[in-house]
């Protein structure tokens, strides 16, 4: 179990104070360690198992290579039945990871301390391997060693760990040709022939061997010399006579010598949840261990609980792996892992959205990706962002294009984001705009994605670690990745205070080849193609207010602020970084960040536009000059939406239409700014899209799971996709990509044309690759176990990016 820390053992590894020793293997030592980083108010420190490597292994570069891939491949697995990576480092000179701390035993221990488990607990084990299984496969990854050593059973059921020799699918071997992988009696026949013939049914192989033994005590290919044991191996000579007969039915096909004959890992979780019945535990994962298993796992809980309460505070400064730092850089990774010594510590993906504050572009010249669109090219906009942390050649220094006049910076193309062109929830389907050599694809980000924005180029995602992530537009391949700059966090949810991601980080945006982001109290500028620092720069005071969207226009970019004065609006040079202005919003402090409503909310011709204690005011991007709204009656313009030319005022249950030149009222201020809904209550301009100047109410219906699309004017109202949506569905944003109404959710696309008539002419498409309406991260914070895919099109092609990691992109299929 725990054990005691002897005079050699580290006190301090990377961030995790160490507790106790849990153990050793074949490359170095397991510890207990508290992540001691600064975390949310009031939260318990995270436990994890810290595993570091012998000094003599860390000077071998074929072991840091595979070390680096051990993390990097841990990285990419989640769910609820694998213990998860929170941290590592691969390049200190004492390389070291920290993984989720399981307080149980392992099967094998179980097993041999109690005896085989009833068949009824083995089938609920079935079911937590398979689901985690399918969560290792679609990741694409192979686990290529699992055994009974590898399974932990902890109070909420088991969890599959070490994933050392674990490789993903693209991935070449690192063994050397011929060599064999994984534990004797828990091998595959691809095993026996060698590390590079496994493939992902070689780890349902081994989970049958593991449930054998679970269920008898012994592996299904006996004992003896090992040679004579690899042999059965290689013939899949299985000897299940012993195997209670719901089990043996289960896994006899797992075990069969043709890789292509045995059931893939959805299957089997499909078959391991039918035959434990419609229980609570069947549909929750939650395995009843027997009372003798109990016991045992009631033992690791209260040996934590002692050493947790024993642990005293390490005098002074606790002594630390050499080069492991409590405190990591976080450099942009682009193409091979960065040499030793520059020591970046992967980020843990983990999201929930806060609602988009809709930001919008005002009009430019002709240029860019829109020209293909015979539209405006877009301006940078006003669009909600984020940032995460430095590297690269971060410098406050001008980039080489800082000399360019303001109005060229003005006139760089911005990126596209769930709101669509100019912020009409609509995105123009002209085919010649999608980027150069697009072919459908589909990948895996090394991180749960919360915000995207999408140019020709790349798509970049903010995870809901903090971190970010840019693949290629036309290819899905990864572009760069940044770590979060605050690892140890935790992102959150509240009503008042939305989502808050860790560092505070906010979504990305697109300024011409520039990614705009923000986190940990810097603004950076990174570059599209490879993610370098061009220019970085702190805040200048105050924190940054969380429900206020990052906001680019003009050639600025916008943060709102607070502190003990009160609100503050900063412009900087979006080429540059350099401070433009700063300009005080309110001097009312009571309501802190959290539900402060003063903040600059959108950007429009020339403006970014702001709630100030004077109402709705309009500031010069590049001067800070003021120009205030005159809303009739006393009204503030409690939300915005800028659509085009007009501004639209929420003000209580009406909504007043305002120029965008002087901000002043268009025509008498009316519950419906454009047009009439018959049988429909208008519910605000954030329901409406709008195509070619005409409004349509796009938003979901009073009935459950229906989102509904009528024309202004008219009564008719059709459902998108000809149907409601299932139950436990969570959706995108819905949007119009050329004529037809689009909306996702984790399963399936639903469409409908725009012009269709009064019959159910939506259709419903099932989306290969996506996780699924029923797929939920039961270990993530509350709030973050799912979410609606964020869906953004450019050229007609789909970008669907998926809570758990998975983006699509695909054409919009033909009305």
């Amino acid at each position: 179990m725990l054990g005691g820390l002897g005079e050699g053992d580290p006190r301090q590894v990377g961030p995790y104070r160490i507790l106790a020793r849990l153990g050793a293997g074949g490359m170095g030592e397991v510890y207990l360690g508290a992540d001691v980083r600064p975390g949310p108010v009031g939260a318990r420190p995270e436990l994890a198992a810290v595993k570091t490597i012998r000094a003599d292994l860390s000077g071998d570069p074929a072991f840091r290579d595979r070390f680096r891939q051990e993390i990097a491949t841990a990285q990419t697995v989640q769910g609820r039945f694998t213990a998860r990576l929170l941290s590592g480092d691969a390049e200190a000179a004492g390389p070291w990871m920290a993984t989720e701390y399981v307080a149980g035993p392992t099967l094998d221990r179980a097993v041999r301390e109690t005896g085989p488990l009833p068949a009824e607990t083995v089938l609920h084990l079935g079911l937590g391997l398979a689901r985690a299984l399918r969560g290792i496969h679609h990741a694409r990854v192979r686990h290529r060693d699992l055994k009974p050593a590898n399974v932990l059973l902890g109070a909420d059921g088991p969890r599959v760990i070490d994933f050392g020799i674990a490789r993903d699918f693209g991935a070449s071997t690192m063994t050397a040709t011929g060599a064999m992988v994984g534990s004797p009696g828990y091998m595959s026949p691809e095993h026996v022939l060698g590390g590079r013939h496994i493939v992902a049914a070689s780890d349902v192989f081994c989970l049958a061997a593991v449930l054998c033994y679970a269920a008898t005590g012994a592996t299904p290919f006996g004992d003896g010399p090992v040679a004579a044991v690899l042999y059965r191996i290689s013939q899949a000579d299985a000897d299940l006579g012993a195997v209670p007969e719901p089990v043996r039915e289960l896994i006899a096909d797992c075990l069969s010598l043709d890789p292509a004959a045995r059931p893939d890992a959805v299957e089997l979780e499909r078959r391991f949840k039918a035959a434990a019945g419609a229980s609570g535990a069947a549909e929750n994962g939650a395995t009843a261990w027997p009372a003798a298993v109990r016991v045992l796992v009631d033992r690791y809980e209260d040996e934590l609980a002692r050493v947790v309460a024993q642990a005293e505070p390490v005098p002074g400064r606790a002594p630390t792996m050499p080069g492991a730092s409590p405190v990591h850089s976080a450099e942009t990774v682009t193409g091979p892992p960065p040499a030793p010594g520059s020591a970046p510590p992967p980020s843990r993906p983990t999201g929930l959205s806060r609602r988009r504050i809709v930001a919008v572009i005002a009009a430019a010249a002709a240029v860019g990706v829109l020209g293909a669109f015979g539209l405006r090219a877009m301006q940078d906009s006003g669009k909600p962002g984020g940032a995460e942390a430095g590297g690269g050649s971060a410098s406050p220094t001008a980039s080489p294009t800082a000399s360019a006049t303001a109005e060229a910076v003005a006139d760089k193309p911005s990126g596209l984001y769930e709101d669509g062109v100019d912020g009409t929830r609509h995105f123009p389907a002209d085919p010649s705009a999608r980027p150069d050599g697009w072919q459908p694809w589909t990948t895996q980000l090394p991180g749960r994605p919360r915000h995207c924005a999408l140019n020709p180029e790349i798509l970049v995602c903010r995870t809901v670690d903090g971190g970010m992530v840019a693949v290629g537009a036309a290819d899905g391949r990864q572009r760069w990745a940044v770590p979060s700059t605050a690892p140890g966090q935790k992102a959150a949810e509240t009503p008042m205070n939305g989502t808050w991601l860790p560092g505070g980080a906010k979504p990305p945006l697109i300024h011409g080849d520039l990614v705009i982001s923000y986190a940990s109290g810097k603004v950076r500028g990174r570059s599209v193609s490879d993610g370098e620092v061009r220019w970085e720069r702190g805040l200048p005071v105050g924190e940054l207010a969380n429900k206020a969207p990052l906001l680019t226009g003009g050639g600025a970019v916008f943060l709102t602020a607070h502190d003990k004065d009160g609100v503050v609006v900063h412009a900087l040079d979006a080429e540059t970084g350099e401070p433009l202005w700063h300009k005080t919003l309110s001097t009312r402090t009571g309501t802190g960040s959290a539900g402060s409503p003063y903040m600059a909310l959108d950007f429009a011709q020339g403006r970014v536009l702001a709630t100030t204690d004077s109402g709705l005011t309009g500031f010069e991007a590049r001067t800070g000059a003021a120009t205030h709204a005159a809303v009739e009656e006393g009204g503030e313009c409690e939300n915005i939406r800028v659509v085009a030319d007009q501004v639209l005022c929420g003000s209580g249950p009406r909504t007043v239409v305002l120029d965008t030149e002087n901000y002043a009222p268009v025509g008498d201020p009316t519950p419906a700014p454009f047009g009439d809904w018959p049988g429909a209550e208008y519910s605000g301009a954030s329901s409406l899209a709008f195509l070619e100047g005409t409004a349509y109410r796009l938003e979901p219906a009073d009935d459950p799971n229906r989102v509904v699309l009528q024309k202004e004017g008219e009564a008719l109202v059709r459902t998108v996709g000809g149907a409601p949506q299932p139950a436990e569905a969570l959706t995108s944003s819905s949007v119009i990509v050329g004529r037809t109404a689009v909306v996702a959710d984790n399963e399936y696309l639903y469409t409908l044309p725009v012009d269709g008539g009064d019959g159910e002419d939506g259709g419903r498409y099932w989306v290969e690759d996506s996780p699924g309406n029923d797929a939920r991260f039961q270990d993530s914070e509350i709030g973050m176990e799912a979410w609606g895919p964020r869906l953004i099109s450019l050229g007609g092609v789909l970008y669907l990016a998926y809570h758990d990691g998975t983006v699509r992109s695909l054409a919009l299929p033909p009305a």
